[in-house]
């Protein structure tokens, strides 16, 4: 008998586990977004001592340098991003270039970056204020 209650109780957990995960919609949003406007990934984001970054949400952020935008998407949620208690240092191989795969912004590793412009810009700050947004 506790044999059999513990294999029913196996395949329950097995059962949950497996189950599909359900996307944050703030995520898929960004994800759409990419996929229509068609943008394309770049190689290096000039890094400048004036650059500074807006936070969308845990896994994208806008990045701004002096003179152009990008859209940084991390390779996980960055909860780094809004935990003031431990701040890690940002790695950089290079002094005036950041490079996806390679360097990081508050220790959560780039995955991918785009240049966008302005406009992409305040379209993807307005993405979740909407009624019924994302946000």
């Amino acid at each position: 008998m506790k044999r059999l209650l513990a294999t029913l109780l196996a395949v329950a957990v097995a059962g949950c586990a497996s189950g599909p995960r359900e996307e944050d919609p703030e995520v898929v949003a960004i994800q759409d977004f990419i996929a229509v406007s068609e943008l394309e990934p770049v190689d290096r984001i000039r890094n400048e001592l004036n650059s500074n970054y807006k936070v969308l949400n845990s896994r994208y952020l806008i990045f701004k340098s002096r003179r152009d935008l990008y859209l940084i998407e991390f390779r996980r949620n960055c909860w780094e991003l809004f935990d003031n208690e431990v701040l890690k240092a940002d790695e950089r191989r290079d002094a005036r270039y950041m490079r996806p795969r390679i360097d990081t912004i508050r220790g959560c590793q780039i995955y991918r970056a785009f240049e966008i412009n302005k406009g992409q810009e305040e379209e993807l700050k307005a993405m979740g204020d909407a009624p019924g947004g994302v946000r």
